[in-house]
């Protein structure tokens, strides 16, 4: 009998690690916030997290969230943060090109070169060479913020075939020249009706520089006509869809640190400054921290503080909390932000990129001013990346997204890699608002919802263990009389 009872003691065991790690599924009530989603007719659907909604969310890994079915049904749902795209795109434009002999070309004082008083070129002109062959030209890179691959040059048909050698380089003052290559033969070559023709200049790396010059190494006196050049530039667009929020500044505990609070675990990737005014310049570092740890605890009020014990813990414990609030700043770059008035104009600093985070508290210290004047605090504006939320519509519509609870766990269930994003319906969530709580339950259903949460998982385990214990105790103890009886 007992050895009957221990097997089926040893299948239990077995099977337990299954138990234990069935997920309780959480229930509508459990929430703090719902919000009705729009119908659909596909079965992949998807929708984005407004700023409010992530403001609700307890947890930074938004796991307190589930949508379900007019059934009560969870459905499965992945939550995405979409990179941002990255565009190759080729522009060719026209550059401008000056003719130069080779005497003006060589000598400095054979270049005339006049600018106006911002920066730009009037005039471009060879002095004592008008009259000589043109052996060089110099080309304006007008469009340097973009990568040059190649020039390509229209020239003049001549009467007969031809091939000419040109050398490419670069320079930025007309003084100083980097070869670009060794030379490159451009040619025209006619047999009856065919022609092969190279009129392109390939560029290995991308060139940056104001100007090119190209110098031919004609044979004999030939000289080619060049009527057009033109420059084929790539050009990489980024394309990230961002959203933008205001935020207050408030002060903090020392005239140079200044706080704000996103109220949300928005993934922030970009911060800007709102200045009140033209003249200000502000110059400083910026930290944010993880509050993750002073997250509200959803058994508070279940439990009971003793007076006698807890004194000299919560004392200490709330030293070591200032402690950890200063070592918890993270740094997140330096700041230098500036809106000032000039002879061309009012110009202003770009937004601060960092590293996207969901941290809610950020804190800025101030180098320069030291302290701000309430007319000299400016509002801090963030971009954050969108938060996707795809879904599948199992069962009958409508669909709530439930949310708000740090006690509740992320879920298991997804969604098929390849159904994340591509072939999803848009859906738009509709009004949210606060989830009626149950009336207040009687004693006996009280009892009852207590008896209903408790973790079975434990206390099973624990009496599979204690049971076990005592089986193998007593197999010991059988055994250990079996010896003594054969003893005797």
């Amino acid at each position: 009998m007992l050895n009957k009872f221990a097997r089926i003691l040893m299948i239990v065991m077995l099977l337990l690690p299954q138990i234990v790690s069935a997920e309780i599924i959480p229930e509508q009530q459990d929430f703090a916030f719902v919000a009705t989603l729009s119908d659909g007719k596909q079965s992949i659907r998807q929708f984005e997290l407004p700023y409010p909604m992530l403001a609700g969310l307890a947890r930074q890994d938004y796991g307190d969230m589930r949508i379900f079915n007019s059934q009560n049904q969870p459905v499965p749902f992945t939550v995405t943060q979409p990179e941002p795209q990255t565009q190759q795109n080729t522009n060719r434009y026209e550059l401008r090109f000056f003719r130069l002999a080779d005497k003006a070309a060589k000598h400095r004082s054979g270049l005339q070169i006049e600018f106006d008083d911002h920066g730009s070129r009037l005039s471009f002109n060879a002095v004592n060479g008008n009259h000589e062959p043109a052996n060089y030209l110099i080309v304006e890179n007008t469009h340097q913020a973009e990568n040059l691959q190649s020039i390509k040059l229209t020239w003049r048909q001549p009467s007969d075939a031809f091939s000419i050698k040109v050398k490419l380089e670069s320079s930025d003052d007309l003084q100083n020249w980097q070869a670009l290559n060794d030379g490159v033969t451009l040619y025209n070559l006619k047999h009856l009706d065919t022609a092969l023709i190279q009129d392109t200049l390939n560029i290995p790396d991308a060139v940056h520089a104001k100007y090119l010059r190209l110098s031919f190494q004609p044979s004999g006196s030939f000289t080619l006509q060049i009527e057009k050049i033109s420059g084929e530039y790539r050009h990489t667009t980024t394309i990230a869809h961002e959203n933008w929020q205001t935020f207050q500044l408030e002060p903090g505990e020392e005239p140079d640190e200044w706080l704000f609070d996103t109220g949300s675990y928005a993934p922030l990737t970009k911060i800007d400054f709102e200045i009140p005014a033209a003249g200000l310049f502000y110059q400083g570092s910026l930290y944010s921290r993880d509050d993750t740890s002073r997250q509200p605890d959803p058994n508070r009020d279940q439990r009971r503080f003793n007076f006698k014990r807890g004194v000299k813990r919560v004392l200490h414990r709330d030293s070591e909390r200032q402690i950890n609030a200063q070592d918890a700043w993270r740094y997140q770059g330096s700041v230098t932000q500036y809106r000032l008035l000039t002879a061309f104009g009012e110009i202003k600093s770009g937004p601060i990129s960092v590293p996207a985070t969901k941290d809610r508290h950020w804190k800025l210290l101030l180098e320069q001013p030291s302290s701000l004047l309430p007319q000299q605090i400016p509002v801090i504006k963030g971009a954050w990346r969108p938060v996707m939320v795809t879904f599948l519509a199992q069962g009958n519509p409508p669909y709530h997204l439930f949310f708000g609870n740090p006690g509740v766990k992320p879920t298991r269930s997804a969604l098929p890699p390849l159904l994340n994003d591509n072939n999803s319906e848009k859906v738009h969530l509709l009004k949210v608002r606060a989830v009626e709580k149950a009336v207040p339950a009687t004693e006996p259903e009280k009892l009852l919802k207590t008896l209903a949460e408790l973790d079975w998982r434990k206390i099973l385990l624990w009496l599979l263990l204690c049971s076990g214990v005592l089986v193998m105790g007593l197999m010991a103890y059988q055994l250990y009389a079996g010896m003594n009886r054969k003893k005797d």
